[in-house]
């Protein structure tokens, strides 16, 4: 099995080259593996495809190099692809790996083949544990995953094993790694049901298509609580009979955690604590159910507006014009008492900021959703992703939030400029 993935899987060295949404500037070493020959597109993690600029380089089984250049990272969940241009690989058959999500189950034997601590092909094998994993919590500052269960298995992987694929005996590839714990064997997969979706929507329509892989948020984070907790929470044993008998194999409820402060979450009246029982009148306890409902939510909002035009430029004006793409009917239990709930559905990847604002050495972006989540405030303002000379000559630190210039109010990076040229 090994030899016959063995030549799609490369060895990733990536410069982050400049500090971005939490990170700074950055030399890393890591794993990733060839979803697509024939368009050159390789899968890794979030985290190593950063959210900012970089630079990297693959280097093939054979040792050959080719550079790569992202083409799409996932607003919250840690996957993204690099594409390479296969025509420069000239010494060696290029192979896809098979993406295989429903193979992913407790009990089944896997390998974990990549460039583990920085050796290249280090092969680590386990048994998948659970299927039911929080998300893990890496920093109070930087990036974290929600809204989604993570795969663990005893692996003990380690830095440079990030993006490496999570292979079953047949060589599929069943998750793919992305994390764990520092001074023990375990280890943390991001399954593979959100990057199926994203790499038909790639192939389908040009991977350099990227705006069309439509996601959607209610800026809210949820939590799968078990039924005691739940019990805790005011949940009526009636309802928990109901949710036992519709999900046989769930253990649990999805709890509301974090609501983003001004987001859509909290102005429909969300807040933490609340029982999610009900998603447009259907029993939901799946995060990627939830998901689901506003993903298509946000591409039916696209498609409406491209009917509705033929004019590409305002195509592009209307993905901006406003961020309300539709609306979602929630049915939660708070305290013991039932409450109907309209939430509306925001566009997710106009909360993730695509512009860099240099000044003296200091770095400004949009705030970010990730950003807004830490900090627990409105997802507005501009970020100061690096304080350099200027701002550290005024006593201003990394991961502070501006939100004036003067007397002016600052929203996003395009108002701070306006407002730097007029003073």
């Amino acid at each position: 099995m090994v030899d016959k993935v063995a030549p799609g899987i490369v060895c990733l060295k990536i410069n982050m080259v400049r500090p971005f949404d939490g990170n700074g500037c950055s030399h890393s070493l890591a794993t990733g593996f060839i979803v697509d020959k024939k368009n050159g597109i390789i899968l890794t993690n979030r985290h190593v495809v950063t959210a900012g600029p970089v630079r990297g380089v693959a280097t093939f089984f054979n040792k050959e190099e080719v550079p790569v250049h992202a083409i799409y990272r996932d607003p919250v969940h840690d996957f993204g692809f690099f594409k390479f241009d296969p025509s420069r690989v000239r010494f060696m058959e290029i192979i896809e790996i098979e993406l295989d999500p429903k193979s992913a189950q407790v009990g089944t034997e896997i390998r974990v083949v990549g460039n583990d601590a920085g050796e290249k092909l280090s092969i680590l094998s386990g048994t998948i544990a659970r299927c039911d994993r929080d998300a893990p919590d890496y920093s109070p500052t930087g990036y974290n995953d929600f809204n989604t269960f993570y795969l663990s298995a005893a692996s003990s992987t380690s830095g440079g094993s990030s993006g490496s694929p999570v292979l079953n005996i047949k060589g599929q590839a069943v998750a793919i790694n992305a994390g764990g714990r520092v001074k023990e064997a375990t280890s943390f997969y991001y399954p593979l049901d959100r990057i199926v979706r994203a790499l038909h929507i790639l192939q389908q329509n040009g991977v350099e298509q990227t705006q069309l892989v439509t996601r959607g948020t209610i800026q809210t984070i949820f939590k799968y609580y078990p039924y005691d907790e739940t019990r805790r929470l005011g949940l009526p044993l009636e309802i928990e009979e109901v949710v036992r008998k519709n999900d046989v194999n769930g253990t649990g409820m999805l709890v509301v955690e974090k609501v983003v402060p001004d987001g859509p979450g909290s102005q429909s009246g969300l807040e933490p604590g609340d029982i999610l029982l009900h998603l447009n009148s259907k029993l939901c306890t799946s995060f990627t159910t939830i998901e689901d409902t506003m993903d298509q939510l946000v591409d039916e909002y696209y498609q409406q507006k491209n009917r509705e035009t033929d004019n590409n430029a305002e195509k592009d004006e209307k993905r901006t014009d406003g961020n309300k793409k539709g609306t979602m009917e929630l049915i939660v239990y708070r305290g013991g008492l039932k409450l109907n709930l309209s939430v509306q559905v925001d566009d997710l990847h106009l909360l993730v900021p695509t512009q860099l604002l240099e000044i003296g050495q200091s770095a400004f972006h949009q705030l970010s959703y990730h950003q807004a989540i830490n900090f627990h405030v409105k997802c507005t303002g501009i970020y100061v992703a690096w304080a350099g000379y200027m701002l550290k000559r005024a006593g201003i630190s990394e991961h502070v939030i501006i939100d004036t210039i003067g007397n002016s109010q600052c929203t996003d990076i395009e108002a701070g400029v306006k407002i730097k040229k007029k003073k």
